[in-house]
């Protein structure tokens, strides 16, 4: 199974991994025009059934994939319908997750950026399998798509290990298709599952919902001593002072960094939502 090819062609390699070995019903993916033939063949060689649909107003193409043949059929009508459960269950998403997910669209947590909002119903440390930061999926409706373009977040758009999102960082079910997910990467992609653990397993300071840092470092008590920050998305002189510092502390109502006792930048919090640390470590 050439999983870089795989990748190449706009299908994501673990989803890949998880639908061939029965964790998956249905694999959806948007996908360029040019890459439709090369699909179209993928799922010819192993045996895989697929729907192509146009993507929104764009000239992109939805595929439906899966190993049962009506599958792909029913994940398109369910979604066209706007069954989120129905297509939240044909995607291998948690009945948790995907019930979580449709609360925060209906209530007033939206307001609360999705990352927030899932920490917050995290009792405990969060997992690192369910650290779905760098992945844009479900999260990606009503963001400046200037941020998604992001390059430092763009090169780790695949650097997950679950494609949905969470009801917390440290749900069980979640972490159990985490955990199953990176077993079948290092089996047969070993150095891309290294790379995708270098990226998950930090301590990120998030802002906002595609405004963060991910910092390699240890946590104690309101300070955070780092090195290696992947900055996406905050303003330059932030991003400046993170690559100066290696020592960060949180207090209520500010950020300090530093370069050990050396003060450099303070960025100040607008509310309690504003610069959250979570440890992924």
């Amino acid at each position: 199974m050439d999983l870089k090819f795989i990748s190449a062609i706009g299908l994501n390699p673990q989803e890949f991994l998880l639908l061939m070995k029965d964790t998956k019903p249905v694999l959806r993916s948007g996908v360029p025009p040019g890459n439709s033939k090369n699909i179209e063949s993928l799922c010819k060689e192993f045996g895989l059934y697929f729907l192509k649909k146009r993507f929104d107003d764009s000239m992109d193409k939805q595929f439906y994939i899966s190993k049962s043949r009506g599958l792909p059929r029913k994940a398109y009508e369910a979604e066209r319908q706007e069954n989120k459960k129905e297509i939240g269950r044909l995607l291998g998403y948690p009945e948790c997750c995907v019930n979580s997910f449709l609360n925060y669209r209906t209530k007033s947590n939206s307001k609360i950026p999705m990352i927030i909002h899932t920490f917050s119903k995290t009792k405990g440390k969060p997992s690192f399998y369910t650290n779905n930061i760098f992945n844009s999926n479900g999260r990606s409706s009503n963001i400046n798509q200037k941020l998604l373009r992001n390059k430092e977040r763009l090169k780790r758009h695949n650097h997950f290990l679950i494609s949905h999102i969470p009801c917390s960082y440290n749900c069980k079910k979640s972490i159990e298709i985490g955990t199953r997910t990176l077993r079948l990467m290092k089996q047969e992609m070993p150095e891309f599952a290294s790379e995708v653990l270098s990226s998950l397993r930090r301590v990120f300071i998030v802002f906002d919902e595609f405004e963060f840092v991910a910092l390699r470092g240890k946590i104690n008590k309101n300070e955070v001593r780092y090195s290696d920050p992947i900055v996406v998305n905050l303003e330059s002189k932030t991003e400046k002072a993170l690559k100066q510092g290696n020592r960060i502390v949180r207090g209520k109502d500010k950020i300090e960094i530093f370069k050990d006792k050396t003060p450099i930048y303070t960025i100040k919090r607008k509310d309690e939502n504003h610069g959250v640390v979570m440890d992924f470590t």
